[in-house]
């Protein structure tokens, strides 16, 4: 059987000038301190969790910046015509919407076309557009808080459900 050792040591900074003068006691083989960094501290699993957790936020900030630059840069369209059409119900584009945005692009629906006698290259449409840096955004947030909800529910209940099972054996 393995024995238990003696003491336990907590590896963290050494202590600084600061503590030792104001009297605190530190422990032979163990450092207290005032400010202790408690990522170091952390078991593995935690940390990799936290450092995925922040590559996501930060992904998702800069993926909610560039959205705005985009909006702010090219807008939404709100009629698309050619300048010498007259200006009829039919050229008005649809009211944005929080994950599309519209812009104007060549072309024409083929019943349109016929009707009207146009060519496809001469008729401008409105088209419509993802917001794709805002659906990342969202899904980077999303992703995070799943991930950091998972990680506390599944540690929680596995030192339960394992604590349960070394009392039974």
């Amino acid at each position: 059987m393995l024995e238990s050792p003696e003491s336990v040591v907590v590896w963290s900074r050494p202590p600084s000038l600061r503590s030792l003068r104001s009297g605190k006691k530190v422990v032979p083989g163990q450092y207290v301190l005032d400010e202790p960094d408690t990522l170091c501290v952390l078991p593995s699993s935690m940390r990799l969790c936290c450092l995925i957790l922040t590559c996501l936020l930060l992904s998702s900030l800069v993926a909610a910046i560039i959205n705005n630059l985009q909006t702010n840069s090219n807008g939404s369209a709100s009629y698309c015509k050619k300048s010498t059409e007259i200006f009829r119900p039919e050229v008005l584009c649809p009211r944005e919407s929080m994950f599309f945005f519209y812009k104007c692009c060549k072309g024409a629906p083929a019943n349109n076309l016929k009707e009207h006698g146009k060519h496809e290259e001469d008729s401008v449409k409105c088209c419509a557009r993802i917001r794709i840096w805002l659906l990342l955004a969202i899904i980077c947030v999303g992703l995070s808080c799943l991930l950091g909800i998972s990680y506390t529910v599944y540690h929680y209940f596995c030192r339960q459900i394992f604590a349960a099972r070394k009392n039974w054996i």
